[in-house]
């Protein structure tokens, strides 16, 4: 008489390799899934920060009138415009201390390009984006001496 409910060991391997696929397909997916978001997320939050830096462009700063030695907020516009002296002080504050004001943990670059896109005005960085796993741009529009420049605040992980 033949046993009845007999499991054959192929038959228990064939269901647990199957068991295993599926989960591996799982824990890709999640994985996948989960840096997708993260990444959102990290250009999100990069974004809103290079736009709060930008701002730093269209307000006075402290003292209204500040230099290298007694400057306690950044702030690069006088009367509504941007201030050529206070713009080229960064290059002496430097951009280690720059980005330290800014309240920017990660690499950081400000430009200022004329209008037209003929020449670029003003460069602040420290190394060029390179092999960086997220970045984000803002670009606002000013004036300086009497001339539209566009600005550009990026920023890299």
């Amino acid at each position: 008489m033949p046993a009845k409910g007999q499991v054959f060991s192929s038959d228990f391997f064939v269901g647990l390799t199957i068991f295993l696929i599926g989960l591996s397909i799982l824990i890709i997916f999640w994985n996948y899934t989960n840096y997708k978001i993260r990444a959102k997320r990290a250009v999100e939050d990069l974004s809103r920060l290079a736009l709060s830096i930008s701002n730093v462009f269209f307000i006075e700063g402290e003292p209204k009138y500040w230099n290298p030695e007694n400057v306690v907020i950044l702030g690069f516009s006088n009367d509504g415009r941007l201030n050529w002296t206070k713009i080229n002080y960064m290059k002496e504050i430097g951009y280690e201390k720059t980005r330290k004001m800014l309240s920017c943990p990660y690499f950081l670059q400000l430009r200022i390009i004329n209008a037209t896109n003929d020449f670029l005005i003003f460069n602040l960085t420290k190394e060029e984006i390179s092999d960086a796993e997220f970045v984000a741009k803002a670009e606002r529009y000013g004036i300086l001496n009497s001339s539209i420049v566009r600005i550009e605040v990026i920023v890299w992980r």
